[in-house]
């Protein structure tokens, strides 16, 4: 049964509180600086994808069984690293696509990450880790969540089964939403859904 708890229902789905749970990213870029960029970017989107789980609002957020939840959802966290440099280097999107898609549906058993999300990735290509370098993510948590920060740092998802051919199947994902992101897409809502809120560029 559904409880009236996005966040609990979230927690218990494939029991995040007790198990790991984590965005599987693919690193795309391996020149001589992109290791510690690498490094770094993960620590970033940890760090900010945590400060997501603790800014998460809905009704009654001090309600012992929702901090609790928010507590364990941080400590379980763990991203899904995607990064061998001679199966991933300079890969296209369509590529990326496709080596998820068979990630996720594989014989039953054979990959044992299972509690990640199934309907996008996160990708780390020479354009993002170039942008997010030198983001500290201790200043952009001091910083908070405004829209000034919000547009200015993000990383490129991609959507593991576009809806059409006109949908693009990618977009920018601010790091300031990529809790809530993992959160709201699902099956019932594809890309174009957030792209069409937001032409700016950082549709999320």
């Amino acid at each position: 049964m559904r409880s009236s708890s996005t966040l609990l229902d979230f927690a218990n789905e494939g029991d995040k509180t007790n198990s790991s749970w984590g965005l599987t990213i693919y690193r795309t870029t391996y020149s001589t600086s992109s290791t510690t960029h690498f490094h770094h970017i993960i620590e970033l989107l940890t760090a900010l994808v945590k400060y997501g789980i603790r800014h998460w609002l809905e009704r009654n957020p001090n309600q012992p069984a929702k901090l609790a939840a928010k507590a364990a959802l941080q400590e379980t966290y763990e991203p899904i690293m995607m990064s061998r440099k001679s199966e991933f280097n300079k890969m296209t999107m369509e590529g990326i696509r496709a080596h998820y898609k068979a990630l996720l549906a594989p014989p039953s058993g054979a990959w044992p990450h299972n509690n990640t999300n199934k309907w996008f990735c996160v990708l780390v290509d020479d354009e993002v880790a170039e942008h997010l370098a030198g983001a500290d993510p201790r200043a952009l948590i001091a910083a908070g969540d405004k829209w000034q920060n919000h547009d200015k740092y993000w990383v490129k998802v991609i959507e593991t089964d576009p809806e059409d051919k006109e949908d693009t199947g990618w977009m920018r994902c601010s790091v300031y939403s990529l809790f809530a992101l993992y959160v709201d897409m699902n099956w019932e809502r594809s890309m174009r859904n957030y792209e069409a809120h937001s032409p700016e560029g950082v549709f999320y």
